[in-house]
């Protein structure tokens, strides 16, 4: 990264830019892309859109005859889904990697639905790039917006954040959620705040009360 900003019970401590970038700049958040969308859960759980407890089947209605339908939102959310772990070499020109139509291909949804269940759910931690894809697919189904409105409206605008910018499958398609959002530093970092603040800005509750703890919880 090209910058760092440390707070400290709120306020900001120290702020340092470097290699051209600037406050106002749209920062790659990587894997930090990752925390969005179990943020926006809370939002499918609260409003009673969702159950943490409900077999992905009840939204991913294309798995309603699939052992992965059994798989429950919080199996997914915590990562402990058993869908596949792609290897991340060799890649094969011919045979391709499921990780690389995830992030570079042109349908997201049908990328992120190729993985096979490979252990049985719940019975080990593995970070698999398609869990996070797949949990926002539950989010836009059971509340019938897309991710990056949820966003906006529930959270980015209340925490006044400015200009950010998911990464797309297509034009007008389907948001790349498990990397690579663009924000800037000190929004990145007002992300965080809201966290360690269990979901509270400026005395207004933003997130579900206690979302932020259950996202922590493993």
């Amino acid at each position: 990264t090209n910058a760092l900003i440390i707070i400290h019970k709120g306020t900001v401590q120290l702020e340092r830019y470097w290699n051209g970038i600037a406050p106002d700049h749209l920062a790659n958040g990587r894997a930090l892309t990752r925390s969005i969308t179990p943020m926006m859960l809370g939002f499918a759980i609260a409003d009673g859109k969702a159950s943490l407890d409900d077999p992905l089947a009840r939204f991913i209605t294309e798995w309603n005859d699939d052992p992965r339908g059994a798989i429950t939102v919080r199996q997914l959310a915590q990562n402990v889904s058993g869908l596949e772990v792609a290897p991340s070499l060799p890649v094969s020109v011919v045979h391709g990697n499921k990780d690389l139509y995830l992030a570079y291909g042109g349908d997201v949804v049908r990328a992120a639905m190729n993985y096979p269940l490979v252990k049985p759910p719940g019975s080990r931690f593995e970070v698999a790039q398609e869990n996070t894809q797949l949990l926002a697919l539950v989010i836009e189904r059971a509340m019938g917006e897309p991710i990056q409105k949820i966003l906006s409206e529930r959270v980015w605008k209340k925490i006044g954040a400015s200009d950010a910018a998911f990464q797309f499958d297509r034009p007008d398609g389907v948001a790349r959620v498990m990397c690579c959002m663009r924000a800037t530093p000190r929004d990145w970092a007002r992300v965080g705040q809201l966290l360690v603040q269990d979901g509270k800005w400026n005395g207004q509750q933003v997130l579900p009360p206690g979302w932020a703890r259950t996202m922590g919880t493993p």
